[in-house]
């Protein structure tokens, strides 16, 4: 099979600088949507992420290497948003705020009450939310502001809400085996620790690839868990 290289279409500055003015506005837009009108805040949560990643998508162009403030601006709202929908699907009941720096606002149950029978049936909290969340954690960089302590609340609230089957939820969500077992694999390269009062502490880096032995445990469960897709083959490495 042969691969049929595209060259890249030229685009201008005022192009450039147009799709970021349409992105803000359809942020803002969700985020109206979900303090005033009831937009269900799952799936609103959902559409922004997707529409700043559209935008993260095309910045490399101007911004190769993501590093520019409106660039991380993006990838921490795609973030922020990843990780509100997965808390909210865990935990419906629970405090709960969003910051969305891209358009600088800031969504909370302080102002908005969420009610979990507004969201559509599909798609559920599984461990594929937690792994979208974690990933885009990752790559914003948002996993390294230690203050917001994500490695210990992925790993001891959402990844065993995530095993049960979302207990405090009161819709219906179960997790592929091998969804799982990716969420598992990547539990152990959050770095934890547990000090002399209850609960997790963050280790010396939140974030970084487990020993030898930790590994091999990974790799038999992802063996044991049957037929695994591409990226969670690449966690068997």
């Amino acid at each position: 099979m042969s691969i049929k290289y595209v060259g890249r279409h030229d685009v201008t500055q005022e192009q450039m600088d147009a799709a970021l003015r349409c992105g803000a506005q359809r942020a803002s837009g969700h985020a109206f949507a979900m303090r005033h009108d009831g937009r269900p805040l799952r799936q609103g949560l959902r559409e922004i992420s997707g529409d700043v990643l559209d935008l993260a998508g095309a910045r490399p162009l101007e911004d190769p290497a993501l590093e520019t403030p409106v660039s991380r601006e993006v990838l921490l709202t795609a973030a922020e948003c990843a990780l509100g929908e997965l808390d909210l699907g865990c935990f419906p009941e629970g405090d709960w705020e969003v910051p969305l720096p891209f358009v600088d606002e800031t969504l909370s149950s302080d102002e908005i009450v969420y009610a979990e029978g507004r969201e559509p049936l599909s798609p559920a909290t599984t461990a594929r939310a937690w792994v979208r969340a974690l990933a885009l954690c990752v790559i914003s960089g948002l996993i390294w502001e230690r203050d917001r302590v994500i490695g210990p609340m992925l790993h001891e609230d959402h990844a065993p809400a995530l095993r049960d089957g979302v207990p405090y939820s009161a819709r219906d969500a179960v997790s592929a085996p091998a969804d799982l077992a990716g969420m598992d694999a990547l539990c152990a390269y959050l770095t934890i620790e547990q000090g002399r009062l209850p609960g997790a502490l963050l280790g010396p880096v939140p974030f970084a690839r487990p020993g030898l032995e930790a590994r091999k445990r990974v790799v038999e469960r992802l063996d044991a868990a049957g037929a695994l897709d591409a990226d969670q083959r690449l966690l068997r490495a």
